[in-house]
């Protein structure tokens, strides 16, 4: 990638390789001096840099089939939360005072 490039994209306010890689592509096209060619190469080296994390459905549905719970000693909670806390995940427990929130984070 050119130094012009880079310069194109900096003035058209396009400051860091996550502005660039979470813009549609429609809209980069827009940059002046920018062909649709110079802007897939650009897309991917930016790709290269950073991994935003994006997968296939059938890459998803493999990692969650090997998901790993914990179970919270009581087989009426883990079938409520189907088979228990998630692993990797972030579960949020609300409700009413006083019953049991507590408990079950204990």
């Amino acid at each position: 990638m050119a130094a012009a490039d880079i310069k194109k994209l900096i003035d058209a306010g396009f400051t860091t390789i996550e502005s660039v890689l979470f813009t549609p592509k429609k809209n980069l096209l827009l940059v002046k001096g920018l062909s649709e060619a110079k802007l897939d190469k650009i897309l991917e080296a930016a790709n290269q840099i950073i991994n935003l994390g994006f997968m296939s459905a059938k890459a998803f549905f493999e990692k969650r089939k090997n998901q790993v719970f914990i179970t919270t000693g009581s087989k009426s909670v883990d079938d409520l939360l189907k088979g228990g806390f998630e692993t990797g995940s972030i579960t949020e427990l609300y409700g009413e005072f006083r019953t049991g929130k507590t408990q079950l984070c204990h």
